[in-house]
């Protein structure tokens, strides 16, 4: 049984490659569900956000309760 669909998974990693490619998954399985990845891995964020995806949400935004799920 599979969650994330196969295309997730390539379409993530070609996004990730350049920044740890095994991040790849929390990065499909946010495809999958729309919902931000709750980490404190800089780098991860960074290269993200680099690239235009603003889908991360750290301990202390959590805290804050500034986290929502876009729609």
């Amino acid at each position: 049984m599979r969650i994330v669909p196969e295309e997730l998974y390539q379409k993530s990693y070609d996004i990730v490659k350049d920044i740890d490619e095994y991040d790849l998954y929390f990065l499909a399985l946010h495809f999958q569900t729309g919902h931000k990845i709750w980490t404190g891995d800089k780098k991860l964020r960074k290269g993200l956000k680099a690239k235009g995806l603003f889908i991360c949400v750290s301990t202390e935004e959590l805290k804050a309760k500034r986290y929502k799920k876009k729609q």
